[in-house]
């Protein structure tokens, strides 16, 4: 199935739990639209490739004989503030920088549920960086 517009979880996840839909289409259709966009909007901080397309490429085995949970297959970002264990922490403001990590999540809680984590989104420090971002890109 190519998919030619991002579909909600609403769609996919029963297009996945069917089997009309594979997670790696759906998180190559996200790659592609961060690759499109990311220069100019700069929204992610670290993009896992790699490791997205071999979880989708497990997930979608296992979806034929297990169902992780309502997230099953579907990509998500995590913002950057969040310790992940195998994602480097590249948060930008200094208190976060500054802080101890004892210990990091060895996968988000929506990864627990069958999410495939595309990667770690920026966080910002306050709303002016936001307004900031947002005229920069003239909205």
């Amino acid at each position: 199935m190519a998919i030619e517009k991002l579909p909600s979880v609403h769609e996919a996840a029963p297009a996945i739990m069917s089997g009309s839909l594979h997670p790696r289409e759906l998180v190559d259709f996200c790659l592609a639209r961060i690759n499109q966009f990311d220069d100019r909007l700069r929204a992610w901080v670290l993009v896992d490739a790699d490791g997205a397309r071999r979880e989708a490429d497990r997930l979608g085995e296992l979806a034929r004989r297990r169902w992780l949970g309502p997230l099953h297959g579907i990509p998500i970002g995590i913002k950057d503030i969040v310790d992940v264990q195998r994602l480097a922490h590249a948060c930008r403001f200094a208190v976060a920088a500054r802080r101890r990590r004892p210990r990091t999540l060895r996968s988000c809680v929506g990864c627990a549920a069958g999410a495939i984590l595309l990667g770690k989104t920026v966080t910002v420090s306050s709303l002016v960086s936001i307004r900031r971002r947002l005229a920069i890109l003239g909205i």
